[in-house]
């Protein structure tokens, strides 16, 4: 394998792992990339901490990189793995009311 190939730590699907998970999602101790990506996951997937960047920023991104049906798609993909596999966490997710919380997604009602 070359040396600027990473393999994956159980530690870096943190956000995939709810004894990792704290009220914030991962834990950055543990788990620095996990923390990450949960963290940017949920204000990607159900707008959470939405407010801690500034409207500019949030409009510059979204011109960068427009939605384009994000959020349907996202949720198609994790009502498809519910389907297959009840015990996932798609599954406890889709039953915790996802679509809810992707619908209330502030970014989807963003102008730039």
């Amino acid at each position: 394998m070359p040396s600027t190939v990473r393999t994956r730590s159980p530690l870096s699907m943190g956000h995939f792992r709810p004894e990792l998970m704290g009220r914030f999602g991962v834990d950055a101790a543990v788990d620095p990339e996990g923390h990450l990506l949960s963290r940017a996951a949920g204000l990607d997937i159900v707008g959470r901490d939405f407010d801690e960047l500034s409207p500019d920023f949030r409009a510059d991104v979204l011109r960068q990189h427009p939605r384009l049906g994000l959020a349907e798609e996202f949720l198609a993909c994790f009502q498809a793995r519910a389907e297959r596999k009840a015990d996932s966490s798609a599954a406890h997710a889709v039953q915790s009311g996802l679509s809810a919380r992707m619908a209330g997604n502030p970014l989807d009602g963003e102008r730039v």
